[in-house]
């Protein structure tokens, strides 16, 4: 019998119904790929939507495995690898949209440096924000999206390829030696963590994992059914492995990128003072949560409380409900915004220092959108577009509000589409929402206090601006279902 012929790249595409995206998917592939030595391995995972008998029908040459169950992601791949005769395996998501020279990208890459064993793509919303453009591991050491729902799909920083731990096995390349001497994708795993323990093996025996800018797809994400069906046991497994063993760098990418952006690595006080009972204080924090992707260990958030009892528990169990370590200072009540601000700020030392009503959810990108026209010594202010804050501020028409079916991070996303890096001038400032750097916080030492801090800093002739990339939504009862909240997945 002859050997079968050595192709450089083996292309596994685990599929359980979708047959919609496998059709897509495939037919992009076809043409993305046709001048590369290459084989097409479908695995089925008991599709009951016809998908096996379209895939014997196509005119490419595929190779098809048919499993009479849901076996899961892990094992359908380790499937098709063991049946694979390329010299790399490309493991691709169905739900993806190959474009251009994607393969040839990721190719390029591991042959650069035969120590580079994993390279990762840059995968984009089908509304051109990032999904994936590296893992990275936050200070609970569980994974995280780098940037993810940000709309820098072009941005400089993410079209540089760069070293991670992990990257999404949506589509990731791995010479075939190197996936086996890692030990295949861990099948305790079940549509989840797979990918991350498996970048994390092949570190461990010292391969480096590589994001690679110019491998670009669409990717729909989390198609498959069932695919959250697991992630509570798929966390606890990932954590009895792999706890206190990757290193915690969320903060230092995100250090990275705000240096890049703001041309140094900037750090944020955000100051929400609670004054009276708002039933949109969960919902605030879980958007600042949301909003702080790029590293939120850049971040002091400062509760101004005037209205808690001092035994109360309440901060430390909404801390650990949201993810945000919160800190706690303590106001008479009536205290003017002005006193407030500048106490946190000789208190908590930042670059950049901002107040964010409870009744307020920014959105993705918010801060460092602001720090940007504050990035100098002049005495600046600057607030957000403010949909419903009314002013200067006011969204334009064209902005359509959130609401159950628009998302808060797509109408950030389109501000910043339509405005990125503008501001304008302003001759008020709304107290809802603004920020301040240390020239301006300098002057309001000089000022009796004042409740509205951009009335003093029109009569201490600080500048104000409205940065129209930067946007919030104001509502009395702001609700979480109005906040994008970025998850891993």
């Amino acid at each position: 019998m002859r050997n079968p012929p050595k192709q450089l790249c083996s292309i596994i595409i685990p599929v359980f119904n979708g047959l919609e995206y496998t059709r897509r998917c495939l037919g992009a592939l076809a043409e993305s790929v046709r001048k590369i030595p290459h084989e097409i391995i479908v695995v089925d995972n008991g599709s009951t939507d016809g998908t096996v008998e379209w895939l014997r029908n196509q005119p490419i040459p595929l190779r098809i495995i048919s499993n009479n169950s849901n076996l899961g992601f892990a094992r359908a791949n380790n499937q098709g690898a063991k049946i694979a005769h390329g010299t790399f395996l490309v493991f691709l998501n169905n739900d993806t949209l190959p474009h251009g020279d994607w393969l040839n990208a990721l190719i390029h890459r591991a042959q650069i440096d035969p120590d580079i064993s994993a390279v990762g793509a840059k995968l984009l919303y089908p509304d051109g924000t990032v999904q994936h453009a590296g893992i990275t591991f936050n200070a609970q050491g569980l994974p995280e999206h780098f940037l993810r729902g940000m709309p820098y799909a072009d941005h400089p920083f993410l079209n540089k390829a760069r070293e991670f731990q992990a990257v999404t096995a949506a589509c990731v390349l791995i010479p075939r030696k190197i996936f086996f001497d890692a030990g295949e994708f861990n099948t305790d795993y079940r549509n989840g963590f797979e990918d991350v323990d498996l970048c994390l093996r092949i570190g461990s025996i010292g391969g480096k994992i590589y994001y690679e800018p110019k491998s670009v797809l669409i990717h729909f994400e989390s198609k498959t059914e069932g695919r959250h069906n697991h992630e509570e046991s798929n966390r606890r497994l990932y954590q009895r492995l792999w706890s206190g063993r990757v290193s915690r760098d969320e903060d230092s990418f995100g250090r990275a990128f705000l240096k890049d952006v703001l041309g140094f690595p900037a750090r944020f006080t955000i100051i929400v003072p609670l004054r009276e009972p708002s039933s949109s204080f969960v919902s605030c924090l879980t958007a600042l949560r949301a909003a702080a992707v790029e590293s939120p260990a850049q971040y002091s958030f400062i509760i101004a409380d005037q209205i808690l009892p001092k035994s109360s528990q309440c901060l430390e169990d909404l801390s650990r409900t949201v993810g945000l370590p919160l800190e706690h200072e303590r106001f008479s009540s009536g205290t003017p915004l002005s006193t407030i601000l500048l106490q946190v700020s000789r208190k908590y030392a930042a670059d950049f220092t901002a107040i964010i009503d409870p009744r307020v959810l920014v959105g993705p990108g918010w801060a460092h959108r602001l720090a940007r026209p504050l990035n100098t010594a002049v005495p600046r202010a600057a607030g957000p577009i403010l949909s419903g804050g009314g002013g200067s501020q006011e969204a334009p028409p064209s902005l359509a509000a959130p609401s159950q079916k628009l998302l808060l991070s797509d109408v950030a996303n389109a501000a910043y589409r339509n405005s990125a890096n503008k501001s304008r001038a302003a001759k008020t400032l709304s107290p809802l929402a603004f920020m301040v750097n240390p020239a301006a916080l300098h002057t309001l030492t000089h000022a009796p206090s004042w409740e509205d801090p951009s009335t003093a800093f029109r009569v201490l002739g600080v500048q104000l601006r409205v940065a129209e990339d930067a946007y919030a939504f104001f509502k009395e009862n702001a609700s979480v279902s109005q906040v994008s909240v970025l998850q891993s997945g």
